[in-house]
């Protein structure tokens, strides 16, 4: 299933699979100029691709490796022609491939093994350029693509919400709250997510997404301080562990979340003074 809905310069394709009637999870990707970010989920490729064509594409930039941001790379690439780029640490994975959980296989799909060429500091596009930023956390090689004249920001999954909670179990919450900062830094005026929300506002509601991290941050190290160890400080912090642990086969929990800043916490402990 594709939505296509247009925010000014700015077109969204929205898409996911249908199971039993519904779709369980969003992915979208946007059309800037001549510049797409992100090419979606690979079970809806062809799709996007219907979608697109006549669209006046030149390119397709990823924010990151994953399966549901590189779904119709190589596709856009043999029918239209355009130029496929991502992060340098993206590329690797992008060639060679990476492991799915049996629900990111049946949700989104395997992506095709596909080349992209690096991307450097800015994207360019036929409506100006973007500056390309990492904002490594939810995974090493993630950029943003920041519109400085317009105060557009394509964050992929950079930013999920003001109150986040849960993470990955290849994530790292710690550094993506300096990821976050260093956004907010750059006050974007309306964000667009790797899920699909559009974010207006969006320097005020990084600014609530970092509060509400660095409280959550001071809470765990002082629980951790009092030798609780991540169980029972899920246990504390928030009665029950995440229903997404169980849907996920253990992918994604508060027990992620909350090791990265107990992680963080052992090893400033282990450096010792300066």
């Amino acid at each position: 299933m594709l939505k296509v809905r247009r925010f000014g310069p700015v077109t969204q394709y929205l898409m996911g699979v249908l199971h039993a009637g519904q779709v369980y999870y969003w992915c979208a990707c946007y059309q800037f100029g001549d510049a797409l970010i992100d090419a979606g989920a690979p079970l809806c490729a062809a799709e996007l691709l219907a979608a697109v064509e006549g669209a006046g594409l030149a390119r397709v930039a990823v924010t990151h490796h994953h399966e549901d941001h590189i779904g119709a790379n190589a596709l856009l690439r043999r029918r239209l022609g355009l130029e496929v780029l991502a992060p340098a640490a993206a590329l690797k994975p992008l060639a060679q491939g990476f492991a799915l959980r049996p629900y990111q296989e049946m949700v989104w799909g395997w992506p095709e093994l596909h080349a992209a060429q690096a991307l450097g500091p800015e994207l360019t596009t036929n409506h100006g350029p973007l500056e390309v930023l990492a904002t490594p956390g939810h995974c090493p090689d993630h950029v943003v693509f920041l519109h400085h004249e317009s105060g557009l920001a394509f964050v992929g999954d950079a930013f999920f919400s003001t109150t986040p909670k849960t993470a990955r179990i290849d994530e790292d919450f710690a550094q993506s709250l300096e990821s976050l900062r260093l956004l907010r830094d750059r006050r974007p005026k309306t964000m667009f997510l790797g899920l699909g929300q559009v974010v207006e506002n969006a320097t005020e509601a990084l600014g609530q997404c970092i509060d509400h991290v660095e409280r959550l941050a001071g809470e765990i190290e002082r629980l951790a301080d009092q030798g609780l160890d991540d169980g029972q400080i899920v246990e504390a912090l928030f009665g029950r562990e995440s229903s997404l642990r169980q849907l996920t086969d253990g992918h994604m929990s508060y027990r992620y979340f909350v090791a990265a800043f107990t992680r963080r916490r052992a090893a400033e402990k282990g450096a010792g003074p300066a």
